[in-house]
């Protein structure tokens, strides 16, 4: 399938947008497909010389009878890099997923494929569980046993005496009939089938919308068979029957799961919308940043504490502290290159490029305010180390670049330092987090070296 590919915030008419997702002869879908979009917060209404416009407000994959990778705004690259990018973004997200705690409603939209259109982490969550099964045991073996008069199972010595006949002979009890166990072959061998077309209809989907690498596996296809012409719900009852034959947890959650996709997932991806990406990417790169430069904050922040909350002196009352302190993103404090130093840096997700053409779309007087106040809040670490107060924002270069500074004339006069602008290599911040490298010393290294 060909990624149709959109940059994050760049504005569009509907008639481009029309041309670019290919809706060239069917209006209502693009009205219907903006519309869902509209509603998640992914597409933005904006005014731009008196017409609207639509730009997304998110990063990641979007399905919706075309595949659409809408790629980060600071990205520049030519369309034969994309691809490349595309799939370093889907490693990338595969790797924060098991690695940070993620606030669902506030970072993370994953899917949105159930009736009620809510946004959970579901279908992703149940395809995992489904291949994970698989690789640890194989395909379904069933639990369900029948009894057979004299079958090649092993015997039941005490259903056979007590519900068949014995013979004396020579003063011995002897069996002409006895009852062995025999699994339900035939129910097993269809949940076998119906298990095999799962996993290939999971490996085909995503095959089909180029995320393999995604399911971090071997892709599994098994010949088709007739289960694909049976109904959904003649497949949840043969489930149901054989889930009030097993008692094994591992047994009963691969039913469940098997269940789970005929009756909420089967033949519901061409006509509803699969999301996987974010619309926070700069509490994505900001955590990244975090990981990669091994943020210092919690072993400063005990010394801290009392000088960092609002000191209320209510008459009347005993002082007391209360409210939120300031938190700034990164706070390192280690040795470099056998100097000791103390930097403040704050992760900042803004396209460079844009605020140079056009002075919009940067970073805010609050956030310079806040910057300079963090300074004075560890004023103590300031002063006894070398120090550096810090914005980085993520580039496509393959540099690092300090390109200039900004502050608050009315702050001079408190001795404040100016905040370093850097851009970093986000492509080589990828690298190192996916891989946990141990750079967080060279690359501050290096970041120095520009001042």
């Amino acid at each position: 399938m060909q990624i149709i590919y959109i940059k994050e915030e760049k504005k569009y008419s509907k008639s481009e947008l029309k041309d670019k997702l290919k809706y060239e002869k069917k209006e209502q879908e693009l009205d219907k497909f903006i519309e869902k979009l509209k509603e998640l917060n992914i597409i933005v209404l904006v005014k731009e010389n008196n017409e609207y416009k639509y730009k997304f407000s998110y990063v990641g994959i979007i399905y919706y009878n075309n595949l659409i990778f809408v790629y980060p705004k600071y990205v520049n690259i030519e369309i034969s890099d994309k691809k490349r990018f595309y799939r370093k973004f889907i490693n990338i997200l595969k790797h924060y997923l098991k690695k940070e705690y993620i606030d669902q409603e506030k970072l993370f939209i994953i899917d949105s494929i159930n009736n009620n259109d809510d946004v959970k982490n579901n279908y992703f969550d149940l395809i995992f569980e489904i291949l994970e099964y698989y690789y640890e045991y194989g395909l379904y073996q069933s639990d369900s046993k029948t009894y057979v008069v004299n079958g090649n199972g092993n015997i039941d010595w005490t259903k056979t005496i007590n519900e068949k006949n014995g013979y004396s002979i020579n003063n011995e009890i002897h069996y002409l009939e006895y009852l062995t166990k025999e699994k339900k072959k035939n129910r097993e061998y269809i949940i076998r089938k119906i298990q095999k077309n799962v996993l290939t209809e999971i490996f085909e989907f995503f095959s089909e919308i180029d995320l393999i690498d995604f399911l971090g596996s071997h892709p599994i296809y098994f010949k088709k068979n007739n289960i694909i012409n049976y109904s959904n719900q003649y497949i949840i009852n043969i489930l149901n029957l054989e889930l009030g034959q097993v008692f094994n947890d591992n047994k009963i959650r691969i039913l469940e799961l098997l269940k789970k996709y005929y009756s909420d997932y089967k033949e519901k991806f061409n006509n509803n919308l699969l999301l996987f990406g974010t619309t926070s990417f700069n509490i994505f790169w900001e955590k990244i940043c975090q990981r990669v430069l091994k943020n210092d904050y919690e072993l400063i922040i005990d010394i801290m504490e009392k000088k960092r909350k609002p000191n209320w002196d209510i008459k009347s009352e005993e002082r007391f502290l209360a409210g939120s302190p300031l938190k700034p993103d990164l706070l390192i404090h280690k040795s470099i290159s056998d100097e000791k130093y103390f930097i403040i840096l704050d992760a900042k997700y803004y396209s460079v490029e844009e605020f140079r053409e056009s002075g919009n779309n940067l970073p805010n007087t609050s956030d310079i305010s806040k910057q300079h106040v963090y300074e004075m809040q560890f004023k103590e670490f300031v002063d006894d180390n070398k120090f550096y107060n810090i914005f980085i924002f993520p580039s496509s270069k393959n540099e690092i670049i300090n390109f200039g500074t900004v502050y608050l004339e009315y702050m001079t006069s408190y001795n404040i330092n100016n905040i370093k602008l850097v851009l970093l290599p986000a492509n080589k911040i990828y690298d190192y987090y996916i891989n946990d490298s141990d750079m967080d010393k060279e690359l501050l290294r290096k970041i120095i070296e520009t001042f």
